[in-house]
């Protein structure tokens, strides 16, 4: 958000949003923009001015914590993530639009009924701790990795998180659109295989 701002209320969904895709997913982007403003959380803090991509720039922003080091279900969604990235890339580049298509349904569906649901303590709790802060840049990382990918499918929704979420933190340093920022490429780093088994274990 821009100095002294937060992110505004998405607006209600129209009759456009009717697939059970695109309402998970703006639930998640209204859970998230809800809670980020009422514990004034901002994914750029320190580092406004970076021109490098979103999903780049958050990494130097005061506050992040390695990957690595935050907890396994933090891990195991964007592994997740990841691991769609390169599979909707891969698609695409075989021109496999259905075959994208259900990654990122699979992938939104297990950002909601997976993480979401499992760390909504963590949003709930008071004060900001590092543990809720990481909450919040996986949430915010992963949610923005998959509108990015998602781009190209829901273009004027992806638009509209983009504006809220990156134009308001970063202002002019980043693309004025979502769609003249450079594709999501995988972090190979954070494909975490241990993680992969999370989902059967909790």
């Amino acid at each position: 958000m821009r100095s002294g701002g937060s992110f505004s209320r998405p607006a209600q969904a129209g009759p456009t949003f009717v697939t059970e895709f695109q309402i998970k997913l703006r639930n998640i982007y209204s859970f998230l923009t809800i809670y980020a403003n009422i514990d004034g959380f901002s994914p750029a803090p320190g580092n406004e001015s970076s021109a490098k991509p979103v999903w780049k720039a958050i990494e130097r922003s005061r506050g992040y914590t390695e990957v690595r080091s935050r907890s396994l279900l933090d891990r195991w969604i964007l592994s997740e993530v990841q691991l769609v990235a390169r599979a909707v890339a891969k698609a695409l580049d075989s021109f496999q639009v259905y075959e994208a298509a259900q990654a990122l349904v699979a992938v939104v569906d297990a950002l909601s009924n997976w993480y979401l649901r499992r760390s909504r303590s963590r949003f709930w709790a008071p004060g900001l701790e590092q543990d809720k802060v990481n909450g919040y840049f996986t949430l915010y990382e992963a949610l923005l990795s998959i509108v990015g990918l998602a781009a190209p499918f829901i273009p004027f929704f992806a638009e509209d998180v983009y504006q809220n979420l990156v134009c308001r933190a970063w202002g002019a340093s980043q693309p004025e659109s979502i769609h003249l920022c450079p594709y999501p490429e995988p972090k190979q780093r954070l494909i975490d295989e241990p993680s992969e088994s999370v989902d059967t274990a909790i």
